[in-house]
């Protein structure tokens, strides 16, 4: 579940930027769907190369990326949205696939930071919202968890 949350978000950015998109992209859309992510990735990489500023090849790049579990390419480029996309959504969503592929890392502090970035750029993203909250009650039971071990070794 939490993967298809991951890559389900394309779909909707793809959506909102369809009459936009080169055909590169939207053919990479279209393998990315067919679950042929050697294609898709190669497709997204023709867009970008064709025009390196094009956030959405590149966010759709990055979520191939992530879903082939290439988590570091994916994470450098969620990084580079994050530090360059001019379009506050594709920022936002990185971010919060950047807190998902940190989850996936057992990374609790990235991805609390990761997702208190997304809700700044994006408060109703609810998704957003639960991941930290539970992210949140799962660094408080850690800290509660060695405050007792601290507490029993002193007795």
């Amino acid at each position: 579940m939490k993967k298809s949350i991951l890559f389900g978000l394309t779909a909707m950015l793809a959506a909102l930027q369809v009459s936009a998109q080169s055909p590169a992209i939207r053919e990479g859309n279209k393998l990315y769907k067919e679950g042929r992510f050697d294609e898709a990735l190669a497709a997204y990489e023709k867009a970008t190369a064709k025009n390196p500023e094009d956030a959405t090849a590149m966010y759709n790049r990055s979520n191939t990326l992530a879903k082939k579990g290439d988590k570091a390419g994916a994470m450098a480029g969620y990084e580079q949205l994050i530090t360059g996309a001019k379009e506050a959504a594709i920022r936002q969503r990185s971010y919060y696939d950047k807190g998902v592929l940190h989850q996936q890392q057992q990374q609790l502090d990235e991805r609390i930071d990761a997702w208190k970035s997304a809700l700044k750029l994006d408060p109703e993203d609810s998704l957003a919202r639960e991941n930290l909250e539970k992210a949140l009650r799962e660094k408080k039971n850690q800290e509660q968890k060695k405050d007792d071990k601290k507490k029993d070794q002193k007795d």
